[in-house]
């Protein structure tokens, strides 16, 4: 298996981050790979959208190369990934304690307005947007089918200020694996080494792309070993002083 699914999510990342000079959504730089990362409540007063991308179900069906189903079994596969994005609203609230914690309020008309434009912009970014990793993002994925739901409480039923998008999307699971030697991104298997070269390395999903190429490098090798030594350490008591008696030392070929 490659890091098709890895793949997918870092390019919706990246595609709905956008640019500092122009981001792709109302939650701007609030968009946040399978958790939320810390949030300051200090830094939030009126709710704030955020995007929560994650990964979820994954199957495949053996692959002939191009849409049709292969006899022979898999690998290489048609993976069918959901790429589930959280659109949210979040607001700082008493913890009780006289502290804030960061949470979800109820929605009302406004948030809802809100969390159907916060929709629309996913949408338009993923299907459409013409930035590099955009494109890139296409290329990897074909949505296939999508859904989207609220989500309540889970104290009263009421309406959270959150719409969870479900995409399916079919991704080709390419084999083989890079060839030995490969430099740069060009070791890490596609998708995901076409998606690394699209991102912009100063970005989150830059830098994760490039400590996964930093952990697929090769090895150094061992050394060629060119002599072996042996050294035996006497002792009549059974109590070796730690100097050989006897050593010898063996030069191996070379050939």
């Amino acid at each position: 298996m490659t890091l098709a699914r890895t793949a997918l999510r870092l390019a919706a990342v990246a595609t709905l981050s956008g640019t500092k000079a122009k981001p792709a959504t109302i939650a701007e730089n609030r968009v946040f790979d399978s958790r939320i990362t810390f949030i300051d409540p200090k830094d939030v007063t009126d709710a704030q959208p955020i995007l929560i991308v994650q990964t979820d179900n994954d199957e495949g069906d053996p692959t002939d190369g191009k849409d049709g189903v292969s006899p022979a079994g898999g690998p290489p596969f048609w993976r069918m990934t959901d790429l589930v994005i959280e659109c949210a609203m979040v607001a700082r609230g008493d913890d009780g304690d006289g502290g804030f914690v960061i949470g979800y309020p109820v929605t009302d008309a406004q948030l809802e307005a809100q969390l159907d434009f916060l929709e629309w912009q996913v949408w338009m970014a993923l299907a459409y947007a013409p930035s590099t990793i955009a494109r890139a993002f296409r290329k990897t994925a074909k949505l296939m089918r999508y859904e989207s739901h609220r989500q309540a409480t889970d104290e009263n039923g009421d309406r959270a200020a959150v719409r969870v998008l479900t995409f399916k999307c079919k991704i080709h699971d390419f084999c083989p694996m890079p060839q030995a030697g490969a430099t740069g991104f060009d070791r890490l298997p596609k998708p995901l080494s076409d998606v690394a070269k699209a991102l912009d390395p100063e970005s989150y999903a830059g830098a994760a792309v490039a400590a996964l190429a930093d952990a697929m490098s090769e090895p150094d090798p061992m050394p060629a070993l060119q002599r072996i030594g042996m050294g035996f350490d006497f002792s009549a008591d059974g109590l070796p002083d730690g100097v050989p008696d006897l050593a010898a030392d063996l030069p191996l070929s070379s050939g």
